[in-house]
């Protein structure tokens, strides 16, 4: 029988397009605290719900605390980030693999075990290792400890720590500082090596880190960040609130397409004329990006429970956007408020949470400079919606987009995709410009036609501009009724 095959005659291909990107999210907050639990090699742990943190965080933790005001709203965020800030100097860290020997009883059977390691500016060879007592990976881990401690007289070793963590072994060098250094380990000259079943060794441990000095607010959210971008609102746990720090951090966040919940308990910043206060200032600046809160009693979260329930707005469904005014804010503490510090903190956009004829609510959901909350998170939603959709059509178009009047319809097809979704959540709505023109749809857009189109960017394949007018459908957060009584 023949061996020529069918495909010699019909040959039949097929390839696998190219997904639609996804959209970010917008309803992620990272707490940036100063707990261990974290460490800086790891720097930042996502979590879904207040038993995860619970299980790393203990309840007296101002991350705990945070974070329970934030799953406390009504309906609760998914998911939280937690980051860590080196709130005093630390040492450098020596992470091990995940593929250590993690059976207590083959550790047990070690009784002159031995591993070269690298701490400061030489190596020590740790001997004489006998973990025939031991009853846990913790206890391997005090074993190799307390020889570490005894091997030498320099800090490094003498206060060095050896943990098993996160089911890795850790070692942390005793000394603190940009100079605290750790290395790989290696086999000690003599005794039954331990390098690899620690997974210390060059080939299996996970990563080196220097030791650190004490870092700033900034210096710790730009670590985060490099770690972990997925996420959109930022806050601090309290012991650096109402520092001079907290300006950095807002100036840090306006150049990005974040937020900032800035909780303040300072009773300066209800006076609006006091020019030094941190949320008159940050007013004056127009911190549009940073959400202020006034909290009465020390110690608590409004501005985490306000970005919690605003980060619940899910715009792919429909009339979902919502104002912050009038919210809710579970576990915070209404602020005792005189008529006229709630005017005066009106006066530099600062938020509280307070009773209004026995109802405790939060006002007025703006931001410093004036904006709304609900406005900026709702159109940088927009802006990745849009910038989405847009960049999915010309990334899974099979060919191309082409260069004419049809082709730049495509890519105004997709803008309106996400005008579309824009009315359907409720952040738009048909209504009025100010030239008096009704816009039936809620919006209008328009593209430069290709032969108006600038030729040097036709010739860099820079595609027509593309404009929309979008009419906001905000929120009533007040309103005067009048009446006449007829006798």
């Amino acid at each position: 029988m023949s061996d020529i095959p069918v495909s010699s005659v019909v040959q039949v291909i097929i390839g696998v397009a190219p997904t639609f990107p996804s959209r970010k999210g917008f309803g992620t907050l990272n707490i940036i605290g100063p707990s261990s639990v974290i460490g800086t090699l790891e720097r930042s742990r996502i979590y879904n719900s207040i038993d995860g943190v619970a299980a790393d965080f203990a309840p007296d933790s101002e991350e705990y605390k945070a974070a329970l005001v934030y799953y406390s709203q009504s309906p609760a965020p998914q998911q939280l980030v937690i980051s860590r800030r080196v709130a005093t100097p630390i040492g450098a860290v020596l992470r091990g693999g995940a593929n250590n020997e993690s059976v207590v009883n083959n550790w047990k059977a070690i009784t002159t075990g031995s591993v070269k390691i690298s701490v400061g500016s030489g190596t020590t060879d740790i001997t004489g290792l006998n973990f025939g007592t031991v009853n846990s990976l913790a206890g391997v881990a005090a074993v190799i400890q307390a020889a570490v401690r005894a091997a030498g007289a320099a800090p490094a070793l003498t206060a060095a720590v050896v943990e098993y963590r996160d089911r890795r072994f850790q070692l942390t060098a005793g000394d603190t500082g940009p100079s605290s250094v750790v290395g790989f380990a290696a086999p000690a000259a003599t005794g039954a090596d331990i390098s690899a079943k620690l997974a210390w060794t060059a080939a299996t441990a996970a990563r080196l880190a220097p030791g650190s000095d004490t870092e700033t607010p900034v210096q710790a959210l730009s670590a985060s960040q490099d770690a972990n971008q997925d996420w959109y609102g930022v806050a601090f746990t309290k012991e650096v609130r109402d520092t001079e720090a907290m300006m950095d951090v807002a100036a840090w966040v306006q150049a990005r397409t974040k937020m900032f919940g800035f909780d303040t308990e300072d009773r300066e910043n209800l006076d609006s004329l006091n020019d030094s206060s941190l949320a008159y200032r940050l007013d004056q600046g127009a911190y549009s990006r940073t959400l202020g809160a006034f909290n009465d009693v020390p110690g608590e979260y409004s501005a985490v429970s306000a970005l919690a329930r605003l980060f619940t707005t899910n715009y792919n469904v429909a009339d979902s956007t919502i104002t912050l005014k009038f919210k809710q804010e579970p576990t915070i503490t209404p602020a005792d408020l005189r008529a006229s510090e709630k005017q005066a903190i009106d006066k530099i956009h600062l938020n509280a949470y307070y009773d209004v004829g026995g109802n405790p609510m939060l006002g007025e959901g703006w931001m410093f400079g004036g904006r709304f909350a609900d406005e900026v998170h709702g159109l940088d939603w927009l802006q990745n919606a849009i910038e989405t959709n847009v960049f999915g059509k010309l990334y899974t178009d099979g060919t191309k987009t082409p260069m004419t009047d049809a082709g730049a319809a495509t890519l105004q097809q997709q803008v309106e995709k996400g005008l579309d979704q824009a009315i359907n959540n409720g952040l738009g709505a048909p209504g009025y410009l100010p030239d008096g023109t009704y816009l039936q749809k809620g919006y209008i857009t328009d593209v430069v036609k290709i032969k108006d189109h600038n030729q040097s960017d036709k010739e860099a394949r820079q595609g027509p501009p593309i404009t929309f007018k979008l009419i906001g459908a905000g929120a009533i957060h007040g309103i005067t009724v009048n009446g006449t009584f007829q006798r």
